[in-house]
């Protein structure tokens, strides 16, 4: 029996937080093999392409978990588990402040504010904040905690172990398709109410890299035929 996986699954569930819309994300790359720092550093890649503190290894590692999503820039502050480790990362851009606090005997305390917990100096063994793009990661059944370059170390080490993915990037300078495009079909054309000049005028340009030049009205009923189309099976 065949299933089309499109119309009947939804990783991310339906009418809930962007935090719960986040944590099916990150348990879905779970399942899929990656590690907690891999999953959240694909899910949310920091800005690596200019830093020159960056060794050939880890750029690559960072390269290939930038394919998996598009740049989110935030601003947010992340914690995550996988019930095994627990960890707190940057947006990229780090426009919310994650400070942290790691005490003597052990004990890590994180947040976007200060003064979360009240210490006395003596047991405070380390304060920091974390940059754009960076976390931490600590491991309570081991007592250990990873910081960012430490992170990235392990990173390039499990980035060598997968097998390299086959990947074709487009640059900014690539130029298009030779190919010419499929004219639209006369039903949708008809059912949208587009005659032949509003067809030119909308998308013949298109073809040269210009942009539509008809009037609002007109590519506002466009983009409502576009939407509606599939619901009469005219696509």
């Amino acid at each position: 029996m065949n299933f089309a996986v499109g119309t009947w699954f939804h990783a991310l569930e339906a009418n809930v937080s962007d935090s719960a819309s986040f944590d099916n994300g990150f348990e879905v790359k779970l399942l899929q093999g990656f590690s907690p720092e891999e999953a959240m550093l694909a899910m949310a890649p920091p800005a690596f392409e200019n830093d020159p503190l960056l060794s050939r290894d880890v750029r690559a590692a960072l390269s290939a978990l930038s394919l998996h999503s598009e740049p989110w820039d935030g601003p947010a502050a992340l914690i995550f588990s996988d019930g095994q480790v627990v960890g707190a990362k940057l947006d990229r851009n780090g426009l919310r402040p994650l400070r942290y606090t790691v005490t003597h005997d052990g004990l890590v305390v994180a947040g976007s504010e200060t003064g979360l917990v009240d210490f006395e100096e003596s047991r405070i063994a380390e304060r920091q904040r974390l940059g754009p793009g960076e976390m931490i990661v600590a491991n309570p059944a081991t007592g250990t905690l990873f910081r960012w370059r430490e992170i990235l170390k392990r990173l390039a080490t499990q980035q060598s172990r997968r097998p390299a993915q086959q990947t074709r990037r487009l640059g900014i300078t690539a130029a298009a398709s030779p190919h010419p495009c499929v004219e639209l079909p006369k039903r949708v054309a008809a059912a949208c109410g587009w005659t032949e000049d509003q067809y030119k005028i909308l998308f013949s340009g298109l073809l040269h890299g210009k942009k539509p030049t008809g009037a609002w009205e007109t590519m506002r009923r466009r983009r409502f035929c576009l939407r509606n189309s599939a619901r009469f099976g005219l696509l």
